[in-house]
């Protein structure tokens, strides 16, 4: 009896090592990357300036999509206007490129801003960094296991009429 008990104990082991080898991928949270903005004047359509009362949308481009995340919370500005914005959404259902659309109201070198907050639903990865985008936007991430948060932002200048 006793010369089983080594036995035994050698396959629980192997069991329990075997059971725990599977993929962790599969709980892997994974943050968005941005390419920067799109950039539309509502009010000139055509101009590629902001001008004092135009009316300004603006969407943050994911070059690639998020993974296993259960919350994201994007709030805008354009500072030093008072224009800002706050929208709450359960980012596994609702992943798309997040917009905002505000009116230009102040003359000044402005920067446009954009924080996203999201909360893992999965195990996370701190990948903690600082890139230039495409359009010359300056993206910073910052992350740990459970919260992280991405800084999107670019200067504007605003032109008088």
């Amino acid at each position: 009896m006793t010369a089983r008990l080594p036995f035994t104990l050698s396959l629980c082991a192997l069991i329990a090592t075997s059971a725990c080898t599977r993929d962790e991928s599969e709980y892997l949270s994974t943050l968005p990357t941005f390419s920067g903005f799109k950039v539309e004047n509502l009010t000139h359509t055509n101009s590629k300036y902001f001008y004092k009362g135009d009316q300004i949308r603006v969407t943050a481009i994911q070059a690639q999509k998020g993974s296993r995340l259960y919350e994201a919370t994007y709030t805008w500005s354009f500072a030093p206007s008072s224009s800002n914005s706050t929208k709450r959404v359960y980012y596994d259902k609702e992943n798309a490129d997040p917009s905002w659309t505000f009116t230009v109201d102040s003359l000044a070198t402005s920067t446009l801003l954009l924080t996203a907050e999201y909360k893992a639903s999965g195990t996370g990865v701190a990948k903690p960094s600082s890139v230039t985008t495409t359009d010359g936007s300056t993206a910073n991430y910052l992350a740990s296991t459970l919260y992280s948060r991405i800084t999107l932002q670019r200067a504007f200048t605003v032109l008088s009429n």
